[in-house]
């Protein structure tokens, strides 16, 4: 009778001394996934915005071609051109809703 209870109280002890080592290797395991969950949320979130923002490049380009003949690559030396027709590009790019999709993703992020 005394062995066996020297061997329960013995196994008793080695159980409460893994009890420690097993919970902090699960709670650093939880914390490993939502880290790593949490920079692929970030990381979904930055691709939407690259695509709202790209999205809103092609329309903005769109419209300017589209009501002013300019193309993409002669925007910027041709700004004088295109200033006085501001209100009809912004009037074409907000029927697209395209900054209202913007604005979500960024507001996502």
């Amino acid at each position: 009778m005394e062995t066996s209870t020297i061997i329960s109280l013995a196994s008793l002890l080695i159980a409460l001394l893994a009890l420690p080592t097993s919970y902090w290797v699960a709670v650093r395991q939880v914390k490993v996934d939502l880290d790593e969950h949490d920079r692929r949320c970030k990381q979904r979130a930055r691709l939407l915005v690259a695509d709202a923002l790209d999205e809103f490049v092609k329309v903005f380009y769109g419209a300017v071609k589209e009501l002013t003949g300019i193309q993409p690559n002669e925007i910027q030396r041709r700004l004088k051109e295109i200033d006085p027709r501001m209100q009809e590009i912004d009037a074409f790019v907000g029927k697209t809703q395209v900054l209202g999709r913007l604005a979500v993703a960024i507001d996502n992020l």
